[in-house]
């Protein structure tokens, strides 16, 4: 059986059976997000489609095989369990604390620094990071597809002395009471 590592960096794009242990969960959206480990490696792995009982299998701390499950690819690479997909329970997989530090960190990532908006303009694409400033301008909340799924995005520009920002406000976020001067 291979590794997860093997897994991840082969070029098909279905795994045909893998060992692993289920180590963290959580929500993004509508997606369930699992950090999972082999014992070497860890990964995310979403659930989609899936029905109550591969939910069930997935409980953290369960070590599962998983077959049928695709490679897919957004920042990183991850495991994508769907209904074609099969888990069933299996023997213990023994994961230390740093490979599943790891998985934690891939599913509940810390949040992201503080830095000025004189500043922000200069911060590598794709980084994370967080800002502070007085709302003077709102847009009206509108709807974007990300993977398949509807997601309400709202555009507001914050302003820190004489630098200005436009931060995008995802899913319930959007939804959340902000105006001009908050």
């Amino acid at each position: 059986m291979p590794s997860l590592e093997e897994v991840l960096r082969q070029r098909k794009p279905y795994v045909g059976r893998i060992n692993v242990k289920v180590v963290c969960k959580g929500k993004d959206g509508n997606r369930l997000r699992y950090g999972v480990s082999d014992g070497k490696t860890a990964a995310e792995c979403e659930l989609i489609g899936c029905d109550e009982d591969v939910v069930g299998k997935m409980a953290v701390g369960a070590s599962v095989v998983i077959i049928n499950a695709s490679v897919k690819q957004y920042l990183r690479k991850y495991l994508q369990v769907t209904s074609g997909s099969r888990v069933t329970n299996t023997g213990t997989v023994d994961v230390p604390d740093s490979v599943r530090q790891q998985a934690e960190e891939l599913i509940n990532p810390a949040p992201a620094a503080f830095i000025k908006l004189d500043v922000v303009s200069t911060s590598p694409l794709k980084k994370l990071v967080s800002v502070k400033g007085q709302i003077v301008g709102e847009e009206m909340i509108k709807s974007v597809k990300s993977r398949g799924v509807d997601i309400a995005v709202k555009n507001v520009t914050i302003k820190e002395k004489s630098s200005r920002c436009r931060v995008a406000l995802w899913r319930d976020v959007a939804h959340s009471p902000v105006s001009v001067g908050d």
